[in-house]
């Protein structure tokens, strides 16, 4: 692919890395951990992790858009089913980017040596796809169970019809 236009880039990586540093610190915070946000760096306990450019979740949205389209050329479901499924590609990668950076966030803090965070780092980011697969899979399984009618209604329904 060719490259985007800088200032076209900037506008939308420059969003995302400070989502995925406030969406860390957020969850953080939740699991009571003392945390300060000082730009994209996050300081937790004596480590300080850099939530670089290269983190901002860009490749996840366009990796996630790529297996939610997939998903949608495979199943067999109504359009507007296939549409809600493609649309959650979006917050399917904010979620699995904000996820990654909370672990490797508390990695760090156990972890020492710039061999394992990097080992750590890229492996957080390669356990995302299996992770994202699984919420499109458990999105696929939702939609079914609100939108099938079991044989029991069903029958329920066919009864009143004739009845």
């Amino acid at each position: 692919m060719l490259p985007w236009p800088t200032r076209v880039q900037a506008a939308v990586t420059l969003p995302f890395q400070r989502w995925a540093t406030s969406s860390a610190v957020f969850c953080l915070e939740l699991m009571g951990f003392d945390v300060v946000q000082e730009g994209n760096i996050i300081h937790i306990g004596q480590a300080s992790v850099a939530v670089a450019e290269a983190c901002n979740g860009l490749r996840m949205v366009t990796a996630f858009f790529v297996i939610g389209g997939l998903v949608v050329l495979l199943v067999k479901r109504s359009w507007w089913e296939k549409l809600l499924i493609f649309a959650s590609s979006l917050p399917i990668a904010l979620l699995c980017n904000t996820i990654r950076l909370t672990i490797t966030a508390l990695a760090f803090t156990i972890i020492s040596g710039e061999y394992w965070e990097k080992i750590f780092h890229d492996f957080g980011g390669y356990a995302m796809m299996p992770l994202a697969l699984a919420a499109t899979v458990g999105e696929l399984w939702l939609l079914t169970k609100l939108t099938t009618i079991s044989e029991k209604q069903q029958a329920i329904i066919i009864t009143r019809q004739n009845g």
